[in-house]
């Protein structure tokens, strides 16, 4: 391809830029060549395929725009064709390494400078320039390594989302195209060797103008199943086809002519047709549990369908109406097949919702939770949902290897089931952070949806205590850029080694949400700490007015607020919350409660402080006994008030360095785990 034909496909996309609609398709039209043709020739001369060439002219216009006009970051984005704001943050931090905002900021100061500063700071401005030059060649390089699944993907690797589907009927029956679309995704999740994006990520994209190449870039996927509803007087026709990610080239295209009596036996041919085009690999027990058939009843099938589409009402809006709804219709499907195990899976997941943030005091917590998964596996031992939900049961309830238990069962049923991943990720939070690493990576690279932030954050958090700052700030970054919550970024920025530095985040943060309760207590502790005894008390109280019953605080929240009210010479309050801290560590560590080892630290710190030696070092003994420790212990144990009337003693110093040193042991071993699972330091 000559440099006469690269200009001209250059001006026509630049003639095209704020159209949003304007693609590949479009850019093949008015050059009057073939997708195919057009394609090779980008792939041959540059190295690219037609969507990266559009998008890298667009990403280029934006820094021009971003440097040389007042526009905001989402004016920018629309000006140069991106129907999304958060696409284009993400686009732009692959170009360029950097935000849109970061961008801006680094950039503008250069152009007021003069001439001789210019040539003092050229050094900076060239590493500046090719530093995406030389982030590009990593994330290229990282796209074959095993775990580095959140930011990459191989050409047409085995990866792929189930697109929201196209309806043509009467919009009062859609409910039933969304189930058999669902259900297909499903089906696919159960092959260990495919890696498929979850519904809730996908259906993000329903009313969004995103073409299926941004889908695509934006999920990391190498292929998307687009899949056309219509219906007839006489059937169900399926219109399926995968399409390349990639180029937008379709890999399989097929239609199904069904009624509803064969609509299960449908999905699971359609979805074990996709599996072989992309060349995946079924075992003979994988095969078996596509081609289940869970319900005979079309009747059963109609109201869990139709259950269903109320359950996704009120888990996005709330409504509960549309609860009650659901509850109605689960019970008309069990009427007319009680041996239905989705419909009581189902059931369970309302339940939990409406209980889960109930006080966890009660002896038959999430009790009919429990019994609603158990009554679905004894229908069907296959039922993954089920499995997730006891193994949340048990986490929530404080048992570690049942819960872990029941997560691998979950995987093993279903290799693509995010919350899994997640579950046991928080799981290994307390335990092994080299573990929390690789299951945030497994659980963000198949959900992509409202939970990624937190999925993200969690990253971050992991990194920040095993000693990666680096790299904990880069998942910062890309939370903030998901969901823009600036608090949530402040908040986690926070650190005791830093103490003056921590407030002033933390304030900055509270001005973006004032009611924030994690705030409010870590402004009250760390003022604490600071010895700032008046301003700990106003945000404890601020605290405490958002936290009316003990059930109401966090596990480890009571002996610091005692030391506030100490502090202030309310001995009486100070007793209380110290007391209920006591026992509340006590009943936790006796039952064995996954977080229980830090809680080891804090029962050493209430004997410290109330002048029992003995018990103080016998906790803090056991603490020191752990195998592995986070960065934040290390910070806390040098700086915790608690333990002022020991801290000069030989015995606490050398139970400090046993920590520190027990740290810098986890660092390492850490560090060349990431090195031999091929997670690149930043």
């Amino acid at each position: 391809m000559n440099h006469d034909f690269i200009q001209k496909l250059t001006l026509i996309v630049q003639e095209n830029l704020a159209d949003e609609d304007f693609g590949p398709d479009q850019l093949v039209h008015k050059t009057g060549v073939s997708h195919s043709t057009l394609h090779r020739w980008l792939k041959q001369s540059m190295n690219k395929n037609i969507s990266q060439f559009i998008r890298d002219i667009r990403l280029k216009k934006a820094s021009e725009l971003l440097l040389n006009e007042d526009l905001t970051i989402s004016e920018v984005a629309y000006k140069v064709g991106f129907g999304s704001a958060t696409y284009f943050n993400r686009c732009f931090h692959e170009q360029f390494g950097c935000s849109p905002g970061e961008f801006k900021k680094r950039e503008l100061p250069i152009q007021t400078e003069t001439s001789q500063t210019r040539k003092r700071k050229f050094s900076k401005k060239y590493i500046f320039v090719v530093a995406p030059v030389l982030l590009l060649s990593i994330i290229l390089l990282f796209a074959i390594e095993k775990y580095n699944l959140l930011s990459n993907k191989s050409p047409l690797e085995k990866s792929i989302a189930v697109l929201p589907v196209n309806y043509l009927g009467d919009p009062q029956h859609k409910y039933l195209a969304d189930g058999i679309c669902e259900d297909i995704q499903n089906n696919l999740a159960k092959i260990k060797d495919l890696r498929v994006v979850d519904m809730n990520s996908v259906n993000l994209y329903q009313a969004t103008q995103i073409p299926e190449e941004g889908i695509g870039e934006e999920l990391k996927v190498g292929a998307l199943l687009k899949i056309t509803f219509q219906e007839t007087e006489t059937d169900i026709v399926l219109f399926v086809n995968l399409i390349n990610a990639d180029d937008g080239a379709i890999l399989f295209s097929e239609r199904y002519n069904s009624d509803q009596k064969q609509l299960f036996a449908t999905q699971g041919d359609i979805a074990l047709s996709i599996a072989n085009v992309m060349d995946a690999n079924i075992t003979a027990d994988e095969r078996q549990r596509i081609e289940k058939i869970p319900t005979v009843s079309l009747t059963a099938n109609d109201f869990y369908q139709r259950a269903r589409e109320q359950q996704w009402k009120y888990w996005i809006n709330e409504d509960q109406q549309a609860l009650r709804n659901a509850k109605e219709l689960y019970s008309r499907a069990l009427e007319y097949d009680p041996n239905f195990a989705p419909i009581y899976t189902g059931m369970a997941l309302l339940e939990w919702n409406q209980n889960v943030w109930k006080s966890n005091i009660s002896e038959n917590y999430l009790d009919s939770v429990l019994w609603l998964a158990e009554k679905a596996l004894s229908i069907d031992k296959n039922n993954s949902d089920a499995y997730i939900i006891k193994a949340e049961y048990n986490r929530l309830k404080g048992f570690y290897d049942k819960a872990l238990s029941e997560y691998n069962k979950a995987i093993q049923l279903n290799p693509n089931n995010w919350m899994a991943y997640f579950g046991m990720a928080q799981l290994y939070n307390f335990e092994d952070l080299s573990k929390t690493i690789l299951y945030c990576h497994q659980a963000a690279s198949r959900h992509k949806g409202v939970m990624l932030p937190t999925i993200l954050r969690l990253l971050a958090s992991s990194y920040s205590s095993t000693g990666f700052p680096e790299k904990a700030e880069h998942y910062r970054h890309e939370a903030l850029n998901l969901d823009f919550d600036s608090a949530l970024y402040l908040l986690n920025q926070e650190t005791l080694e830093d103490i003056p530095t921590s407030i002033q985040l933390l304030e900055k943060a509270l001005t973006f949400n004032s009611s924030n309760t994690v705030i409010l207590q870590h402004l009250a502790i760390y003022y604490s700490f600071a010895g700032q005894n008046k301003q700990a008390f106003s945000y404890l109280n601020k605290y405490m007015n958002l936290n009316t019953t003990p059930a109401d605080l966090t596990i480890n929240a009571m002996h610091r607020i005692a030391y506030i009210y100490y502090q202030q010479e309310m001995k009486d309050s100070a007793a209380y919350f110290f007391k209920l801290q006591e026992n509340s560590c006590l009943e936790a560590i006796e039952s064995g409660r996954y977080y229980s080892n830090f809680l080891l630290y804090d029962l050493a710190g209430i004997y410290a402080f109330n002048g029992d030696k003995q018990n103080a070092y016998l906790w803090l003994s056991k603490f020191s006994e752990l195998n592995k420790m986070p960065r934040w212990t290390v910070d806390l144990i040098k700086t915790d008030p608690l333990f002022e009337t020991i801290r000069g003693e030989p015995d606490f110093k050398e139970i400090v360095a046993r920590v520190e040193t027990k740290y810098i042991a986890e660092h390492e071993r850490v560090k060349v785990w990431l090195e031999n699972n091929n997670i690149r330091l930043e």
